[in-house]
């Protein structure tokens, strides 16, 4: 097949299928952006910043770029404590705003916004294909 890459292990089909993946350490009401110079998030490129809005649980990925469509999208709680319920859930997905395309996740407990206390094991984890170029 002429246009199958490997990465990874991952079969991808089609010109301009970009994988962004990025973990955060969100730092329960705390607004202030999440980087990788801060050492609040980790991600190999393509994420400028990951922002608490003013709703408790709800963060803003604010990525480099923009991108054609979302072919994919998975979002992951890691929680230290035992009796902590939280889930982590893609919400709007914003690919014409200004500044590149930008991307909701919010944790929940149940159908009620939390947020999530400072631990070093307490992060989220995103993962995002998108479609960069029109398919030919």
């Amino acid at each position: 097949m002429a246009n199958e890459i490997m990465m990874d292990r991952t079969r991808v089909f089609g010109p301009g299928s970009k994988k962004i993946k990025l973990r955060f350490f969100p730092n329960g009401t705390s607004t202030t952006a999440m980087t990788v110079a801060a050492g609040t998030l980790i991600t190999d490129g393509g994420v400028t910043s990951v922002t608490r809005t003013s709703t408790a649980g709800k963060f803003t990925i604010q990525l480099s770029s923009n991108y054609l469509k979302l072919l994919s999208a998975q979002a992951t709680a890691q929680v230290a404590g035992d009796t902590t319920d939280l889930v982590a859930q893609v919400g709007t997905v914003d690919l014409t705003a200004t500044a590149g395309t930008t991307v909701i996740v919010r944790l929940l407990a149940g159908a009620t916004n939390t947020d999530m206390s400072s631990n070093a094991n307490n992060s989220v984890s995103v993962t995002l294909e998108f479609q960069d170029n029109a398919r030919t």
